[in-house]
């Protein structure tokens, strides 16, 4: 009876979360750039998705940068965005969307309304919360000059010479203020639940697992908030196709292999799952396997 009592017991106990990961699809139905190759992208995510299908994930986490977009070309664009949004939703579980500079080529309100997400968001899973920051919420991307968002980032990128600053580059942007204290909000109730916190974004936040070109420009103050709550567990995010890993303040920072630029019978894309102690990582492709383990 009591061994019996035990299987219905382990029997009952929720399954961790487990969800697919991808960043940078950057798809276009044009020539490839180098190694950026845009078609072969497609395919890429064809076998990404079908491989999602027969897995049993709670949701699908896209990092940015769906589409590369085509200049001068806003149709174009927009079939480019439909041909990868429909590999995505064929998966059959929740989409979370993280807005990249590329996807702004695409305006930001048909971006948003499209994707069916607010710039930054919460939601749950299992006894984990996880916050989708805007890393482009200050940036000159898919917004009119007038735009509040546009004005500050052109204030910034003038006090910033790229000189002396390497990722003051119009192709990134920063988080701001007003989402900073957002995330801090968030990550303060996340800790009187009791919750354990992944953050997501598009632009990475520490050099160390990317370059100085590819960070935020907020990147030092997003980080000291994120740092500030011991809810914090990791921080997940793309832009930089070569990838990268390390730690900072206790926080795991990923940045996730770009599909894009996976060569021709390889990929890039993982698996997830959130166990109350760690995080594991299933890659594919150029995406390796790790354990991240909890820091504090």
């Amino acid at each position: 009876m009591r061994a019996l009592l035990l299987l219905l017991l382990v029997g009952c106990t929720a399954a961790p979360p487990r969800f697919g990961l991808v960043a940078d699809v950057q798809h276009g139905d044009k020539p490839d750039a180098g190694a950026r190759r845009y078609r072969l992208a497609l395919e890429h995510l064809d076998e990404c998705a079908a491989r999602f299908r027969h897995e049993d994930l709670d949701f699908v986490a896209q990092l940015g940068d769906v589409i590369d977009g085509r200049k001068g070309d806003p149709s174009g664009t927009r079939t480019d965005l439909e041909n990868v949004l429909s590999r995505f939703e064929s998966i059959g579980v929740p989409l979370r969307h993280v807005i990249g500079n590329h996807c702004l080529d695409v305006s930001r309100d048909d971006l948003e309304q499209r994707l069916a997400i607010e710039p930054f968001y919460t939601f749950d899973a299992g006894d984990w919360r996880v916050i989708v920051l805007d890393t482009f919420q200050v940036s000159v991307l898919g917004v009119p000059a007038d735009h509040p968002g546009a004005v500050a980032a052109e204030a910034w990128l003038a006090a910033h010479p790229q000189g002396q600053f390497l990722n003051a580059t119009r192709w990134n942007g920063a988080v701001g203020q007003a989402q900073r204290s957002w995330l801090a909000a968030e990550l303060a109730a996340a800790e009187e639940a009791g919750e354990r916190a992944l953050v997501l974004g598009h632009g990475p936040l520490l050099p160390a697992a990317s370059t100085d070109h590819h960070v935020a420009w907020d990147h030092a103050e997003v980080r000291a908030v994120l740092e500030a709550s011991p809810a914090t567990f990791a921080y997940f995010c793309g832009h930089d196709h070569a990838g990268g890993y390390a730690t900072s303040g206790g926080v795991h920072h990923l940045t996730v292999h770009g599909m894009l630029e996976a060569p021709p019978g390889s990929n890039a894309y993982a698996i997830v799952t959130l166990h109350p102690d760690r995080i594991e990582v299933d890659g594919f492709g150029e995406e390796p396997d790790r354990v991240l383990a909890r820091l504090r």
